[in-house]
């Protein structure tokens, strides 16, 4: 199954929508959209509002995204208000690590 994946800039920040499956068969794509919007921003919103699962290789292309923005002092936020998308990222430690929001416009006001 293919991510469905959009992107927009709301002033400094780069917003990534990502939509369905994100597994082995789908994290290259992902792992590509995010390094395209890390090059152009140190800001990266991704809204995670239409996934329906993720697995530990599609968190690990997250970790890697986080560690990238801070390394040029950026950063990542997730928007995540799928209980079970919060539950994954609780169970391997990661809940209080990555900056996780229920809505773009609570993780970018200027949003809409």
């Amino acid at each position: 199954m293919d991510l469905a994946l959009s992107s927009r800039t709301v002033g400094t920040t780069a917003i990534l929508a990502v939509g369905g499956e994100i597994d082995m068969a789908t994290t290259d794509q992902l792992r590509r959209a995010l390094d395209e919007l890390i090059d152009g921003s140190t800001r990266v919103v991704c809204d995670l509002t239409d996934v329906t699962f993720i697995e530990s290789t599609g968190i690990g292309v997250f970790v890697a995204a986080r560690k990238h923005l801070l390394a040029r002092r950026g950063s990542l936020v997730l928007v995540a208000p799928r209980p079970a998308i919060r539950r994954i990222l609780e169970l391997v430690g990661l809940l209080g690590v990555f900056d996780v929001r229920e809505s773009v416009a609570e993780a970018i006001p200027d949003a809409g």
